[in-house]
């Protein structure tokens, strides 16, 4: 729990957007790196394990749209919406069901 806890307060701290100096493989390196570490764990609390997902996908939206370029952002955006919805349990129908209703709604919010 405590690994669990680091891990969730580094990426708190990072900052919003990454400085440019970075690789972006560097930031997505580390992400990976802490995915790997508290996976490992035992007993982690569902909450708490919520909470440090979260901020490994808002902190790699960051590097990506710091350091990419707009359509890797893009292309982030999209992959990390599907890692999330088979992480809560969805299956690949349904994973393309929300993700269809994710682009009908953006597609409606434009026209």
């Amino acid at each position: 729990m405590v690994k669990l806890a680091d891990q969730t307060l580094k990426f708190g701290a990072t900052p919003k957007a990454p400085l440019k100096e970075c690789r972006l493989q560097r930031h997505l390196d580390c992400i990976a790196w802490a995915n790997t570490v508290t996976e490992h764990l035992p007993y982690l609390p569902t909450e708490r394990l919520n909470e440090f997902l979260k901020r490994c996908y808002q902190t790699e939206l960051n590097a990506y749209d710091a350091v990419g370029s707009v359509r890797q952002a893009q292309t982030a955006s999209i992959r990390i919406a599907k890692r999330r919805a088979r992480k809560v349990g969805a299956d690949e129908p349904q994973v393309r069901t929300f993700m269809l209703r994710v682009i009908q709604g953006a597609l409606q919010t434009f026209a």
